[in-house]
């Protein structure tokens, strides 16, 4: 009974859980994750969890077929972002894998921010994904940061960022989705944007962003670099 509950697919028509809660689970989560952020063991157990939780949504998405494929492929920012860090960190595609990391980032920030969950109470297995997915979606994703050496160009992400949202948008397209809202945004605006307008707008903001945060994050390696050789250099000549 208790998990037919949990996988029910009537919706309630509106959901319950607290988002403060959910900022300071992740904010929990997030420090917890710095802190053992060379872990291999962590990383994995993040990436599997993750993927699990992917494989649980695609299933319930399955048992209803009306809305399995307008909304239940993972071709949702996010849920690209969880499927793709795995797989190319594991399959040694570095630069991708950082790329949808700062995804990651981005995403899990704007989902929390602007939240857009399934209209189910808790507990059901939305919003388990929904918060669970996204946590570990950061966790993933300042851990591949953390332990990945590899820069990411401004042409890898202009080229990734316009083969990605150009693959969904035909997706959109052809089964008159909304996948990573490239055809309607999850909030009103003053006017109303076509598909077109929307993709070239969040097709540009992805790439500013992603570069942005790159590029602070070089800078940053560089100064906690300079600052450790400096000490260095301190104690070789104090001794």
């Amino acid at each position: 009974m208790l998990v037919e509950y949990f996988f029910r697919h009537v919706p309630d028509g509106t959901t319950n859980f607290n988002m403060a809660s959910v900022w300071i689970a992740l904010f929990i989560s997030v420090l917890l994750v710095h802190k053992f952020r060379y872990s291999k063991l962590l990383l994995n157990f993040v990436f599997g969890s993750m993927l699990c939780l992917q494989l649980l949504l695609i299933y319930w998405y399955y048992g209803e077929p009306s809305t399995f494929l307008h909304e239940g492929l993972p071709l949702f920012h996010c849920r690209i972002a969880a499927i793709m860090i795995p797989l190319m960190y594991y399959m040694n595609q570095k630069k991708i894998a950082v790329y949808f990391s700062w995804l990651g980032i981005i995403g899990t920030t704007l989902a929390f921010t602007i939240p857009d969950p399934s209209r189910y109470v808790w507990p059901h297995i939305t919003n388990v994904t929904y918060i669970g997915s996204h946590i570990l979606l950061m966790c993933a994703s300042i851990m591949v940061i953390e332990n990945v050496e590899t820069g990411l160009r401004s042409i890898d992400i202009m080229s990734i960022t316009l083969a990605m949202n150009t693959l969904v948008l035909a997706v959109d397209l052809l089964l008159k989705a909304n996948y990573c809202y490239l055809m309607q945004l999850p909030f009103k605006l003053w006017f109303t944007p076509n598909g077109v307008i929307i993709f070239i707008i969040m097709t540009f903001l992805l790439i500013c962003s992603i570069s942005f945060l790159q590029k602070e994050y070089e800078i940053a390696c560089k100064k906690n670099l300079a600052k450790k050789a400096t000490i260095k250099d301190d104690t070789d000549y104090l001794q």
